[in-house]
């Protein structure tokens, strides 16, 4: 399977991040099909299509999918540096950690984490890879109220951008400036 980078050699990208990629690119797995990507202020990783680990990209911590099963193991086994990784909120993201840098530099310290993601990974469904960018859902209207004709207006615009995204012309708008 192609390896693909979408961050591929960034000016400026970090060592840390430049380190991890390394690593994971000679430990996955030959036809494990591994992409790069950036998501949520990181540099992720995916392994079969699946979210895998990643690097913050302001931070430098690591994040891993392990499970929600293994969570608690692993942060009882590495009482220090690592934590569920959650949002400021409070929010928490189920079968997630976070590693601090000082417990993941470095092949030595890289390679547990790394197993532990990938065991996880291995209990998941190989994914298809997007090859593309996701289309952005249209915006839906708010709904109109009994003889608003601003709202029917805007749930026909609603309807005119779904229809096409659907590869059907779309009529041009009439102009506000009167000309």
């Amino acid at each position: 399977a192609a390896r693909r980078h979408i961050l591929t050699r960034m000016a400026g990208l970090s060592p840390l991040v430049a380190g991890v990629r390394n690593f994971v690119e000679q430990h996955v797995p030959e036809g494990d099909g591994l992409e790069e990507r950036q998501m949520f202020g990181m540099a992720m990783w995916l392994v079969r299509g699946n979210m895998f680990l990643g690097v913050g990209l302001r931070s430098g911590r690591l994040l891993l999918r392990v499970g929600e099963e293994n969570v608690e193991g692993i942060l009882e086994a590495h009482p220090l540096g690592v934590e569920r990784c959650g949002a400021a909120s409070g929010r928490v993201f189920p079968g997630t950690v976070m590693v601090d840098q000082e417990h993941f530099r470095g092949d030595t310290l890289m390679a547990p984490w790394f197993d532990y993601a990938m065991a996880h990974n291995r209990t998941l469904c190989s994914k298809a890879s997007a090859e593309k960018p996701r289309k952005k859902r249209p915006r839906e209207a708010p709904p109109a109220a009994d003889g608003d004709v601003a709202g029917e207006e805007a749930t026909e615009a609603a309807a005119g951008e779904a229809a096409a995204g659907a590869g059907t012309a779309r009529p041009r708008p009439s102009s506000t400036s009167g000309g």
